[in-house]
Parts: C-alpha cells; structure tokens; sequence
C-alpha cells in the first residue's frame, strides 16, 4: 500500500501527523470521512516515532475501499482520504491512498491521547491512578488490581510482542505483567495465568 498526502496539504498538518490509520472496507460508500470504520475488512497503522503496524493479511480479488486517517498528538484528524482500490494478484503496482485536508476533533480537555492507539483517555488514564500517557514506558501501574506496566502510554497487565499489549493467556503469547510475551515450546505446555505450565498427563488424556 501507498499512503501520501496531497501536494495541497498544509504542510502544518504534514508535520503535526503523528499517527496514520488504514482501512481496507467494502466500498468507500462504506465510510465516513474522519471517522474509524465499524466494518473494516483489515487494517492497520504507521507511526511518526515507532514504525509501521501489523501487516495486512492476503484479500480475495476484487474491488474495496482503501480509506486512511492521520491523527496528531491530540488525537484529532488532520487529514482523511478513500481511493477505489481493486486487489489484482497479478499487478505489480501497490494500492494508493492520498490524504487530504480533513478537521476532526480530538481529545477532550480533560483526556490524553494515546498515540500508540489513537485512543482518548480519562485524566488518569483509567489506570489505578498513574496516568501511562505521561509516565515513561516501565512504570508500575495497575487495572482492576492487577499489576502491569506502562507500554506505549497504556498499562500492560499482559504480555508484550513488541508492538502491542497482548492478553498473555495463550501458548504463542504467554506472559503478564508487562514483560514480553513468550512461546510455550515445550510439547503440551498451556499457558496459565501468564506462565507456560505442562499438562498432566490425565488432563492431556482422551477419553
């Protein structure tokens, strides 16, 4: 995929993007200009300071919408664009998409954007009491009691891969507590309560 911004873009609005969003939906009929998309098909992001986001996977053939949005840091949109795309296994040419100017509204006054999410949150986060939006990444915090980190402005009570907080409870992505997510590689290891724990023999019967 191929994301610019149009030649008549603010070059301010250029420089304040700190977060791109992209859509693969149905149709762009399907969208609403500014707005995330409820049924997007895949998606994915890119960050100013932290590289791109997950990978989409393969699509069937055949015509969608490639929708983006670029947010800055108080998580209002600056720019906004959808191209009718169409999925070719045999073109050699990428999918292209070219932001142009869109105001959206961004966080409350009494809320914090999280670049690495896109999302607003409350004054402290929702997170027992440390705000991770301004906290360095490895501070302690909670949710619900349960014990995490601060990881890309959001407490991390499971495991991280390295891009993302992942819940930590299953053998590929096991772990908690903020620290990175491991792989239960021992045959018939489970993952519980964030550790790699073997099966007993009688719970890995058939019966």
């Amino acid at each position: 995929m191929d994301v610019s911004f149009d030649s008549g873009l603010p070059r301010a609005a250029r420089d304040q993007t700190a977060r791109v969003e992209v859509y693969v939906v149905e149709s762009c009929d399907a969208v609403s200009m500014g707005e995330r998309p409820n049924d997007a098909i895949a998606s994915t992001h890119a960050l100013r300071d932290a590289g791109d986001g997950p990978l989409i996977g393969t699509l069937d053939p055949g015509p969608y919408g490639l929708y983006a949005v670029a947010q800055d840091a108080t998580c209002a949109v600056v720019a906004a664009a959808c191209s009718a795309v169409t999925i070719d296994p045999t073109a050699q040419t990428p999918l292209a998409v070219i932001l142009s100017a869109f105001s959206g509204v961004g966080c409350a006054a009494s809320q914090q954007c999280v670049i690495g999410t896109g999302q607003c949150l409350g004054p402290d986060g929702g997170i027992g009491g440390v705000n991770c939006y301004v906290e360095p990444d490895g501070t302690a915090c909670s949710v619900d009691d349960v014990e995490g980190v601060c990881l890309a402005g959001a407490c991390c009570t499971g495991c991280w891969d390295g891009g993302r907080c992942r819940a930590g409870d299953i053998a590929n992505r096991c772990g908690a507590g903020g620290q990175l997510c491991k792989s239960c590689d021992v045959n018939l290891d489970i993952c519980v309560a964030g550790q790699c724990t073997p099966i007993s023999a009688s719970e890995a019967s058939v019966p």
